[in-house]
């Protein structure tokens, strides 16, 4: 090692003691393009931009949801449970409960046989492999519960996507599972979640091409509208179209293409239609369904389902304060807190509307005033003029 300098008084950073005293008080080592202090590190690794594969796989059913911006593990968590419960009440299987029963017979035995029996029920519930559960006939649940529904991981902020097992889609479809749900809701008037807003069913999933959405829409066509039906079975419909995260597709361009798809005499109604065909384009997948009842049930949105009349008209104010007619008078909000009370109805005048008369009538009051100003001043100038010419 060279010898330290005579005039070092600084003591090198980030140096061993062990080498700091070979080296001398004061050695600064210099920089020879290894690791060590003074070099330029790349940054690119930490900080990169990530670029996300994430997409619903073609063929696939199950739920949109969308929720409050942050919370969307929460509304998953608690939509996957409603739904669940849905499901089970639509397809009731006394499968579990039989095996609950049996468990239960056996444990009363020893310690053994009931350890025993518990370690053969957990291997039921888990399947033989191919996830089927022994012993069950074909009308039974294959699967448990938990894999019912799993939710995918879009990269999409307050919106996700719980798919559903195929078996299962089989037996009850997505579109009837959720509008079981948001009926029991609307019924029971309460909502089921904090952070869930929308619960957008879907049936069927294909690639985001105009071709590929009307190949796909053609069995929902044949299924609710079919062909030369009579004058009384006739239905409406209107299509009900968004789009996230791509720019390829445009609304009119699909309503469009799919519109015609529809045989007479079905027709279109757009304030309050018999089925509303669901078009959701998320990234390079489209969601397609045919739902009932999609304006009674407030747009399948489960927030507004559990709600009261004034709460539902005070949510829509507070979300929408600027829009034209969604402040109501407060003749308007007393109205409809008489409705929900009970109360009948009385016919009382918006303040608002009244000052609009009041100030009509001035101002009429003041053009009678004004023609009759006008018919009084032509006479004193006949009466004027003779005087002038005497």
């Amino acid at each position: 090692n060279p010898p330290p300098p005579d005039n070092a008084s600084a003591r090198p950073r980030g140096t061993p003691r062990r080498h700091r005293v070979e080296m001398g008080e004061g050695y600064k080592r210099g920089h020879d393009g290894g690791g060590g202090g003074g070099g330029h590190r790349k940054k690119g690794k930490w900080f990169g931009h990530v670029v996300s594969n994430a997409a619903i796989p073609y063929g696939a059913a199950g739920v949109v949801v969308t929720c409050d911006k942050g919370k969307e593990k929460h509304a998953v968590r608690d939509v996957i449970r409603y739904v669940n419960e849905s499901y089970e009440t639509l397809v009731p299987s006394a499968r579990r409960d039989e095996r609950h029963d049996e468990r239960k017979n056996k444990s009363e035995g020893d310690v053994s046989d009931a350890l025993e029996a518990e370690l053969r029920a957990l291997k039921e519930e888990g399947g033989d492999g191919d996830g089927k559960v022994e012993g069950g006939d074909g009308d039974t649940e294959r699967r448990p519960s938990r894999d019912r529904f799993k939710a995918l991981k879009l990269d999409f902020r307050a919106c996700a996507f719980i798919q559903m097992d195929a078996e299962a889609a089989k037996k009850c479809p997505p579109s009837a599972l959720v509008r079981h749900l948001l009926t029991r809701t609307k019924t029971e008037g309460y909502p089921r979640s904090r952070h869930a807003m929308r619960i957008v069913p879907v049936d069927a999933v294909c690639f985001a091409g105009m071709e590929e959405i009307k190949k796909a829409v053609e069995p929902f066509v044949a299924k609710h509208f079919p062909a030369g039906a009579k004058e009384e079975e006739k239905k409406t419909f209107a299509i009900q179209f968004a789009a996230r995260a791509n720019n390829a597709l445009k609304r009119m361009d699909v309503i469009d293409a799919v519109a015609p798809l529809v045989p007479k005499p079905h027709g279109v109604s757009l304030e309050k239609p018999d089925l509303a065909i669901m078009v959701e384009i998320m990234k390079g997948a489209c969601c397609l369904s045919v739902v009932e009842e999609y304006f009674e049930l407030f747009k399948y949105n489960i927030r507004l389902c559990g709600m009261t009349e004034e709460e539902r008209v005070a949510e829509k104010s507070r979300s929408n304060p600027n829009a034209p007619g969604w402040m109501p008078s407060q003749a308007k909000l007393e109205a409809i807190a008489e409705a929900a009370r009970g109360a009948p109805i009385e016919n009382k005048a918006d303040p608002s509307e009244k000052e609009g008369e009041d100030e009509a009538d001035d101002e009429k009051a003041d053009d009678e005033k004004a023609e009759a100003a006008a018919e009084e001043k032509p006479a004193e100038e006949e009466t004027e003029t003779p005087k002038k010419d005497e």
